[in-house]
């Protein structure tokens, strides 16, 4: 890739998502709840994605997670775009 085909846009935003259960037959595992780091109860299903409602240190701490690889293979990051979620706003300023 050029340098000009490097240049990237990191862009973000919470999203909501349905509550529902899949099981993976192939690895023997449910999907769609919400990492408890334990089996939990119908009541935790995952019903939001990426920053929904994170607390600023967490989306900054995911934020360097995800920009850190995307360095590595060279792209160069030279915008972030997001809502005026209270939480994006802390974490940029």
């Amino acid at each position: 890739m050029s340098e000009h085909e490097k240049e990237s846009v990191l862009l973000f935003d919470e999203m909501a998502i349905k509550k529902w259960l899949n099981y993976d037959i192939k690895n023997d595992m449910e999907e769609g709840r919400q990492d408890l780091g334990q089996k939990g109860t119908s009541s935790d299903l995952a019903s939001q994605a990426l920053v929904g409602t994170v607390k600023k240190v967490e989306l900054m701490l995911t934020l360097d997670l995800v920009l850190e690889p995307l360095l590595e293979i060279g792209l160069h990051v030279i915008a972030t775009v997001c809502d005026q979620g209270t939480s994006n706003q802390k974490a940029f300023n």
